[in-house]
């Protein structure tokens, strides 16, 4: 199927995310999970997004249909570049995590991001 299982479809629609983008602080941050089987659905929510939100990254795990999300309101120009967000990331998750295990999951998952 070339569907999107979550978020729901009116999670997606431009209004919505419109609405969101407006209800965050300057710079602000939305986060959410994309589950889909089809690359192509994917590649459409993240077009929505872009839409409404300045710059975008996809914690993208191997082998698996969820994929997070995380849009910075603002400009592009604005938004953290890559390597900046992925040290305060693993910063804040060394901090958050109270066993190793933990934090090696989380640590793995913040080196896969990438930007879209």
């Amino acid at each position: 199927s070339e569907s999107i299982s979550c978020p729901p479809k009116a999670f997606l629609e431009a209004g919505f995310l419109r609405d969101l983008s407006e209800c965050l602080a300057p710079r602000g941050l939305m986060a959410v999970n994309v589950v889909s089987r089809s690359q192509q659905a994917f590649e459409q929510a993240a077009e929505a997004f872009k839409q409404h939100f300045g710059k975008l990254f996809c914690i993208r795990a191997e082998d698996d249909i969820n994929k997070v999300v995380l849009a910075f309101k603002g400009a592009k120009e604005e938004g953290p570049a890559l390597g900046q967000l992925k040290k305060e990331g693993a910063a804040h998750l060394k901090k958050a995590q109270r066993s190793q295990a933990h934090q090696k999951d989380f640590l793995a998952s913040i080196d896969s991001l990438v930007e879209l």
